[in-house]
């Protein structure tokens, strides 16, 4: 639901957001820079992913519509995939975004039987789809 603190919220990220991504791009290329001159080219996964992760997600939230940020806001953002097995990225998003942040029991194979749900269902889903824009259309 859309309640004034978490409209506050979302006005805040959104805010942050852009600002937040175009700092980390740059800080990402001089970090990587000195990582790989010092320490060497494994350490850019350690800092340069969660970093570009992190500001992928805030540019997606800056341009999520109001009604479903807020609700992200209430019920959180859920990490798959192995990057959610990043170790601390899940803090890392909560501290960033102000969110709860959550990672999906199995992270490694929940994004293939999604993906094979999706497919089963896929006609389903096309039926959906399709009848979304003819509302959006009519209004």
């Amino acid at each position: 639901g859309v309640g004034g603190h978490a409209e506050h919220q979302v006005g805040v990220i959104r805010g942050d957001g852009l600002q937040a991504a175009l700092g980390a791009e740059r800080a990402g290329v001089l970090a990587g820079g000195l990582l790989t001159k010092y320490l060497g080219w494994e350490w850019i996964f350690f800092v340069n992913v969660p970093v570009g992760i992190i500001g992928a997600v805030k540019v997606t939230l800056d341009r999520t519509p109001p009604e479903l940020a807020s609700d992200i806001m209430d019920r959180g953002m859920m990490l798959a995939g192995g990057g959610s097995l990043l170790h601390g990225l899940d803090a890392r998003m909560r501290d960033e975004t102000n969110m709860p942040t959550h990672i999906a029991e199995s992270p490694l194979t929940c994004v293939a039987v999604g993906s094979g749900r999706s497919l089963e269902e896929f006609e389903v889903i096309q039926r959906t789809n399709r009848s979304g824009r003819k509302r959006t259309r009519r209004r």
